[in-house]
């Protein structure tokens, strides 16, 4: 719907920022993408500075910057716990003891916990990633085709243009009813429940691709309720710096989020605005 709050807050926004966008009619939609088969009463929202994101590729250079800067590294050790000693920390891993100034969390679904512990409702649930390749996956190949994400009622998907040699990536974006009890028990097996709304979905929605099942991935969302991320300072501890609760849609954001958690942890405040993202924006719902 062309007069949704969504559609009309995305268009705010582009305006305010001064980007570039198109709002489409299904059939035109239909007409630019022929392998797509949207009702038409849908409409889209189209960005032409639109794009994704190689996330090892981009992990591997914000390591080496890192590095370069005089980072150490300390990789596939298990932190046991961390608590607040004089003006600084002591983090403990099976390894070693490491004392710091400054202490920066950004520890995925383990930080659930301790949100819960400082009053927000939050929790970690199991997703999976699917690609398919198949008969006329060529059509949704990148280049021809975009990254999506569609509303389709109450449920939304999400996904990329096909490449070698996986082919199209897709998956299911609604909060599941998928519980993690424990991240370290994470089932990452296929379930007999993880594709039927997706396969329904292309067979509705992507006419032209008789999808074949290459690959999966299994990882979880660390859910706030709001769906937003807590970037804050530790309100226990003044020495401590947290980013938790990315809620499935964080890694993209992952430079500027690094920039605010540094100025928090060296300077205690941050040139951007944060207030919608602090935790106490849970404690003012609460009252």
């Amino acid at each position: 719907d062309p007069d949704s709050e969504a559609m009309q807050g995305q268009a705010a926004c582009y305006q305010a920022h001064d980007l570039p966008y198109e709002q489409l009619d299904a059939a035109s939609i239909n007409a630019r993408y022929p392998s797509l088969a949207f009702p038409e009463e849908w409409s889209g929202f189209y960005d032409p500075l639109g794009g994704f994101l190689r996330v090892e590729d981009c992990v591997r250079r914000h390591v080496a910057l890192a590095q370069k800067h005089g980072a150490k590294l300390y990789t596939g050790e298990v932190v046991l716990s961390w608590r607040r000693e004089g003006e600084g920390v002591v983090v403990e891993t099976e390894r070693r003891r490491l004392l710091a100034t400054r202490l920066v969390l950004a520890t995925g679904a383990w930080a659930v916990p301790e949100l819960c512990r400082l009053g927000v409702a939050a929790c970690v649930v199991r997703k999976v990633l699917l690609w398919y390749q198949g008969h006329g996956v060529e059509q949704y190949a990148r280049g021809a085709f975009p990254c999506f994400f569609i509303a389709d009622g109450e449920q939304y998907f999400y996904g990329f243009p096909a490449e070698a040699p996986w082919g199209l990536k897709l998956a299911e974006h609604n909060v599941s009813h998928d519980p993690v009890a424990d991240p370290l028990q994470l089932n990452r097996a296929l379930a007999a429940g993880d594709q039927p709304c997706v396969l329904d979905f292309l067979a509705r929605y992507f006419p032209a691709l008789q999808p074949e099942l290459s690959k999966y991935a299994v990882c979880m969302y660390s859910l706030t309720p709001d769906k937003n991320f807590v970037l804050d300072i530790h309100p226990e501890c003044p020495a401590v710096v947290f980013g938790a609760g990315f809620s499935g849609h964080g890694f993209k954001f992952s430079p500027v989020v690094g920039e605010i958690l540094a100025e928090l942890a060296l300077e205690g405040d941050t040139q951007h605005p944060i207030e919608f993202l602090r935790l106490s924006r849970f404690a003012q719902r609460r009252s």
